[in-house]
């Protein structure tokens, strides 16, 4: 059986006999994870693998964990600065920055590996122009190289990237977006309108992000 595409949620810390079923429908493909499908690190591992176990590929297991006020599951994890807090030590210090960036980029990958979580919606790679509360503090920066430059250190942190793969950002301002944030996605990202399309391949998904 392969993964369907959608992605769904369950209800609290523990699957119930109709979310088992549920996620065994072939639409199915992916879970997200809240904050109110965690209390301990011990229950959030036995939740992924149990999620995990209903299928074969196994549904991918993701969560919004970028630090700051996103950041789903918080006992038993490490806090995680905003990305601007990052932002910040980046315009007082640049290396120490992207230091600071790689490094909390390996933790963050690293706590939710270890409970079995496949993947995070994180970095945020939006402009922080300061005009959006939806945003605010979970941009980087104002300056597009300088959010493409962060972002490159926090997302290939976690894992490698594929090899030969493409990013662009579909805009006036994109080339300080290419590199290794660029490698790391394989898709093409056109934005405008406050709407985003992703050409994956074959796929194409419209609408698929809004960040105003």
């Amino acid at each position: 059986m392969t993964l369907g595409p959608l992605m769904v949620d369950v209800a609290g810390t523990a699957l119930d006999a109709e979310e088992r079923e549920m996620l065994r429908h072939p639409l199915v493909g992916s879970v997200i994870l809240f904050t109110r499908n965690y209390s301990d690190p011990q229950q959030l591992a036995a939740l992924v693998a149990e999620i995990h176990s209903l299928r074969s590929p196994a549904l991918i297991v993701g969560v919004d964990h970028e630090g700051g006020r996103v950041q789903r599951f918080r006992p038993g994890f490490s806090v995680l600065p905003s990305a601007r807090r990052i932002g910040h030590e980046y315009d007082a210090d640049p290396k120490a920055g992207l230091a600071l960036a790689r490094e909390l980029g390996w933790l963050m990958a690293a706590e939710l590996r270890g409970v079995g979580v496949d993947l995070s919606f994180a970095p945020c790679v939006d402009l922080d122009y300061g005009v959006s509360e939806v945003i605010g503090d979970r941009a980087f920066h104002s300056r597009p190289a300088a959010v493409g430059e962060l972002a490159d250190l926090q997302t290939l942190a976690g894992g490698d990237a594929p090899e030969g793969a493409d990013f662009d950002i579909g805009r006036e301002d994109d080339a300080p977006f290419s590199g290794g944030f660029t490698d790391a996605f394989g898709a093409d990202f056109a934005e405008g309108g406050g709407e985003a399309t992703i050409v994956a391949d074959d796929v194409e998904l419209d609408e698929a992000a809004v960040g105003f």
